[in-house]
């Protein structure tokens, strides 16, 4: 099957952080119609600590009220995922990571945006105060792997890119991450 052709493409609405754009494709002698938010990068932490816990935020966001979630933010021009983990970290809970790891790149909604997610693993090693941004309202929780798993599976709406980014944790080892097994 061949890749349809973009016939015409324009702008609706253009925010701070996405662009909405609608889209017209032909494939096999049809048109059809495709909204598109586009929004860029962005990376996801598991802030990991050496007793094999992890590091979690509750967070308001305007869409959907109070979520739990991992740290996350989007990537600056020139900024490395990495960077962008250790900063978001150090931003949003006063965390400062030694090693990240980024384990995967995903594309959270491929129906309708464009975003492309890279989920981090960052080992803690030691904490400091955070540099929140206005409006950024954000209690920060610790808890082991395992209860982290399950409360983010109780929450309703559940977050699925935490939810994903804890069981990629959980399946490759928290052990992987620290060194020796940890302490």
């Amino acid at each position: 099957m061949s890749n349809p052709e973009l016939v015409s493409e324009r702008v609706l609405c253009s925010g701070r952080r996405v662009i909405l754009k609608q889209r017209i494709y032909r494939s096999d002698g049809t048109e059809f119609v495709r909204d598109i938010v586009e929004f860029g990068e962005a990376v996801v932490v598991v802030p990991l600590f050496r007793d094999g816990s992890v590091a979690l935020i509750r967070q308001f966001r305007a869409p959907v009220g109070w979520i739990l979630e991992v740290p996350a933010g989007v990537i600056d021009e020139g900024e490395s995922p990495e960077e962008t983990a250790r900063r978001e970290l150090l931003e949003e809970t006063g965390l400062i990571a030694g090693r990240v790891e980024v384990l995967i790149r995903t594309v959270p909604c491929p129906g309708y945006s464009s975003e492309r997610l890279y989920i981090a693993v960052a080992e803690v090693v030691g904490e400091d105060e955070p540099r929140r941004e206005p409006g950024e309202l954000i209690d920060v929780v610790r808890m082991n792997l395992d209860e982290a798993i399950t409360t983010v599976l109780s929450e309703d709406p559940a977050d699925q890119k935490t939810l994903l980014s804890l069981l990629l944790v959980k399946l490759i080892g928290p052990e992987r991450f620290l060194g020796a097994g940890g302490e």
